[in-house]
């Protein structure tokens, strides 16, 4: 049996960021971001707890993108689909649907026993070699400042960006490639741990493509992290294979396959 409650108290939650940093940090990384300022202002974080008080499971549920993005982290050495089960029905009770959770593969079980799945497709998680030597820019690349912060929004909405509100563009640098004033690339942070930074909507407008101009975008966004001694990790969709060989091309490798869900 598990006890479910919702973390309230900010000593509660500082003491779930604790032992979530005690886990490996690839498998639980959305779960160490989601409990990580900026993230943590805009997530519901709940505990779960076996019958002798021990600490077995903490779920998050950011709330920056309009729907809720799930997370899950199990305490101990091996996935448990029964707790992690438990937890994420629990967390339903309290949560608008839809609902969207990125998670591996071999965890999807959790999530499906609990909600139904109203679409699915994989993501590739990239992460960038350390050392791998980063071209230098060939066009102009500017910080997006913050009173540009709308001409940004309309640039990534209108360009199909996923992981993205407004808020975003607190959590790390945005850069964009303009010309002739109009915006036509553009990438930035979508989060920081104290290990590591997440590059995300990484957009270059159609009529622009394969110039390098995302590659370049990308580049500096990274150059950034890596200066602040972070590894340097991203997702792509598995079918974007002209995406996939631009961060290849840079250094970046693969190292896990995801699946990202619709849920409702």
């Amino acid at each position: 049996m598990l006890l479910v409650q919702e973390a309230v108290q900010p000593a509660a939650v500082a003491r779930a960021r604790e032992l979530i940093d005690e886990l490996p940090l690839v498998d639980n990384l959305l779960v160490h971001a989601d409990l990580t300022p900026p993230l943590c202002e805009r997530t519901r974080v709940y505990l779960g707890f076996a019958t002798n008080g021990d600490l077995k499971a903490v779920g998050t549920a950011y709330l920056g993108f309009g729907k809720p993005a799930l997370g899950v982290a199990v305490m101990g050495e091996k996935w448990d689909t029964e707790t992690a089960q438990a937890l994420l029905a629990k967390m339903k009770e309290g949560i608008d649907l839809p609902a969207i959770a990125i998670d591996s593969e071999l965890r999807e079980e959790s999530y499906t026993r609990v909600f139904q799945v109203k679409e699915r497709h994989h993501e590739l998680h990239y992460i960038l070699r350390p050392h791998v030597a980063l071209p230098a820019p060939e066009q102009p690349i500017e910080r997006v400042q913050k009173a540009d912060l709308g001409r940004l929004d309309t640039f990534l909405r209108r360009h199909g960006a996923t992981a993205w509100s407004a808020e975003s563009f607190e959590t790390g640098p945005y850069v964009w490639i303009r010309e002739n004033d109009e915006v036509v690339s553009a990438a930035g942070v979508h989060f920081e741990t104290p290990f590591v930074g997440q590059i995300a909507n990484v957009l270059t407008r159609e009529s622009h493509r394969h110039r390098g101009l995302g590659r370049a975008v990308t580049a500096s966004i990274a150059r950034k992290l890596r200066d602040r001694g972070k590894v340097v990790s991203l997702f792509v969709r598995e079918d974007n294979a002209g995406a996939r060989r631009v961060y290849e091309r840079l250094g970046f490798v693969q190292v896990r396959r995801l699946v990202h869900l619709e849920l409702a």
